[in-house]
């Protein structure tokens, strides 16, 4: 086994977001994924961009929901997420069926406008994820390891996160757009819904196959919603959402060198740059943004 600076294990969004970052400024960085094994950078594109994809101003959950549970954290968080915009095209979101909200995106400084059946988001992004180049690599131990996934069982992990089943299917669609039901997202020709996966895992369900059940009713919700179908095949995944629904960001309490990356779920993209630039400006020099306290890692001691 080789040695390495730091160890990634785990290259969904965030694994690959943290390191891509530190292979950037030259970190001597080894990543292990299930799907690829082991590798380092430089060489074959591990995944390619499917796309541009949404991400929202703001936590997927209507605003005044989203208030009422966390309160000033909230204000907290969504000025955080503001002030680490990203890259990609700025684009408005409608969001259907959301008249009343208003008033809570005011408090939670989200700019927004009345529109017919719902509200429009100022300030939606359509960002394509980055190509990371990636060549095979010997297993490797780091003098610090990032665990950027649910799946992999680092241990302290168990109870804090679980799978959660998305799946998607084609529409024809102007802007990006949340649907009524606030759990399914319309951007660049995709509906997305999720719901949790577990059920599926017990009954035999080893990979993530598009549901009939599942694309009956994205297509009934789209309708409702006056979105038209398009013809293209169902896709389907698992991500790991955080038990409190919000991701789990920096070092694992009583162990420095270990600290994980993950928990975003559905809402990924919203938290995604905020989580990258704190736990790699942390690693490298302390030289960090700040977290926001209900992201970090110390809210389950």
């Amino acid at each position: 086994m080789t040695r390495c600076d730091v160890v990634v294990r785990g290259l969904g969004l965030a694994g690959r977001g943290v390191f891509q970052r530190l292979a950037e400024v030259g970190v001597d960085v080894v990543g292990y994924d299930p799907r690829v094994g082991w590798v380092c950078p430089g060489g074959t594109p591990l995944w390619s961009p499917t796309g541009p994809a949404l991400r929202l101003p703001c936590h997927l959950e209507l605003p005044s929901r989203f208030l009422a549970s966390m309160g000033s954290a909230g204000v907290a968080l969504v000025r955080a997420v503001a002030a680490h915009p990203g890259a990609g095209r700025v684009t408005a979101v409608d969001w259907l069926g959301a008249q009343s909200e208003l008033p809570a995106c005011g408090e939670l400084g989200v700019r927004a406008e009345a529109i017919p059946g719902g509200i429009r988001l100022a300030e939606g992004r359509l960002e394509v994820d980055p190509v990371v180049g990636v060549q095979p690599a010997e297993p490797a131990a780091g003098e610090l390891t990032v665990w950027a996934s649910g799946s992999l069982s680092e241990p302290w992990l168990l109870d804090k996160v679980m799978p959660v089943r998305w799946q998607s299917i084609e529409v024809r669609a102007g802007l990006p757009s949340i649907s009524r039901s606030g759990s399914v997202l319309t951007s660049e020709g995709r509906m997305w819904g999720a719901r949790w996966a577990t059920p599926h895992l017990e009954v035999g369900e080893t990979e993530p196959v598009p549901n009939p059940v599942v694309t009956a009713m994205l297509s009934r919700l789209a309708e409702q919603d006056g979105i038209a179908l398009d013809s293209g095949t169902p896709v389907a995944g698992i991500v790991f959402d955080s038990c409190d629904g919000l991701p789990i960001v920096g070092a694992i309490p009583g162990r420095p060198r270990e600290a994980v990356i993950c928990g975003f779920g559905v809402a990924g993209r919203t938290y995604l740059p905020l989580a990258v630039d704190h736990l790699v400006g942390s690693m490298l020099a302390g030289n960090a943004p700040a977290l926001p306290s209900c992201l970090g890692t110390a809210r389950f001691r």
